[in-house]
């Protein structure tokens, strides 16, 4: 008795699904990216004058750590903040008028921080200097 093969085909690999699926990445990527253009912060960074005798006034000071906000010492919440920066600078045309001072403290998040920075910026200030101010425990000890 003679036995025989059965012919096998071979391996069938399904190529419209592939295209499925990177017409979806492609269409995600593509939402995605647009998001991006509407929350981003950008921070000017500050210039230098050539003229020494340009002396730069006081500027806003606004001392900020996780619990508490404030502006030229007074106490501000995060919601007000924009409006008292905007009053604080309506006759602001320079950029030396419009500087504005920030220091955080170590216990700062950054999600805060860039609502405190997106404030500013929305209020027409410029941030001048950034700085972080440790607490006594988060000293280095000087041994």
């Amino acid at each position: 008795m003679k036995v025989s093969r059965r012919h096998r085909p071979g391996p069938y690999i399904p190529f419209i699904t592939l295209a499925d699926i990177a017409w979806q990445i492609i269409i995600f990527f593509l939402i995605a990216s647009t998001f991006a253009h509407h929350y981003a912060l950008t921070v000017a960074l500050p210039t230098a004058s050539v003229s020494p005798e340009k002396v730069v006034g006081t500027p806003i000071r606004v001392e900020a750590s996780e619990t508490s906000l404030t502006v030229n010492g007074m106490h501000v919440p995060l919601a007000d903040l924009e409006l008292q920066l905007a009053g604080l600078l309506s006759g602001a045309v320079s950029e030396e008028q419009r500087a504005v001072v920030v220091v955080a403290s170590d216990d700062l998040s950054f999600q805060r921080n860039a609502d405190i920075l997106y404030a500013i910026q929305q209020a027409g200030g410029i941030v001048l200097i950034s700085e972080e101010r440790l607490t006594d425990e988060n000293r280095p000890s000087s041994r």
